[in-house]
């Protein structure tokens, strides 16, 4: 006799899956910037990172340079106790991903308080420390168009070499400056380049 086996018919389950549909990505495109206002020595910071995660951007941290306690608001107000530069550092999250971006900004000098952000690889001081003179040297692509100008950190102007036409090496006479920093600044179209030198007595 011959015994037949049973037929065990399998159902077999298919699963169609939608591009897109239930589906979240692991990453996503984060960008953190900002742009700012300098009034005196208060700055409003004006936030415009970007992320193309559903629920945007859902946490801010930002550090100002100056050792006070971090902000989490999107657009905070700042205001520094002392003039010079700071390196202002921001953060930003969406729940997925995170991005950062670090400018510098500048307040309590007069002339230069609309900068977005500072250039200082297109000047060059030395001796710095410095007693008497100076040397100047300004990158040659841009020292056709920049206005040369030297500033205490009160925002006073000390010394101004007028519009530079080509000229790439100058010479600032500190004899009988005030010990201290000082900002040595090109203004070039809309940028402004800054190195800082320090001035000391005589031994």
């Amino acid at each position: 006799m011959i015994k037949r086996l049973p037929v065990l018919l399998a159902a077999i389950t298919i699963l169609l899956v939608v591009p897109g549909a239930g589906l979240q990505a692991d990453t996503t495109n984060i960008v953190a910037d900002f742009d700012h206002s300098v009034n005196g020595m208060t700055v409003n910071f004006n936030n415009m990172s970007t992320t193309d995660a559903p629920n945007g951007i859902d946490s801010y941290f930002w550090e100002f340079g100056d050792s006070s306690a971090f902000d989490t608001s999107m657009n905070p107000i700042h205001t520094y106790d002392t003039s010079g530069s700071y390196n202002v550092f921001l953060s930003v999250h969406d729940g997925q991903c995170s991005g950062e971006t670090t400018k510098s900004v500048s307040v309590g000098v007069t002339g230069i308080m609309a900068i977005t952000e500072l250039h200082s690889n297109a000047i060059s001081c030395f001796p710095n420390p410095a007693s008497n003179h100076v040397n100047i040297s300004i990158d040659q692509h841009i020292s056709s168009r920049g206005v040369l100008e030297v500033w205490n950190i009160e925002g006073k102007k000390v010394a101004g070499f007028g519009r530079l036409n080509g000229s790439v090496n100058h010479v600032w006479d500190a004899s009988g400056i005030a010990p201290g920093i000082y900002l040595v600044t090109l203004r070039d179209n809309k940028l402004i380049h800054q190195t800082k030198v320090l001035i000391r007595q005589e031994e």
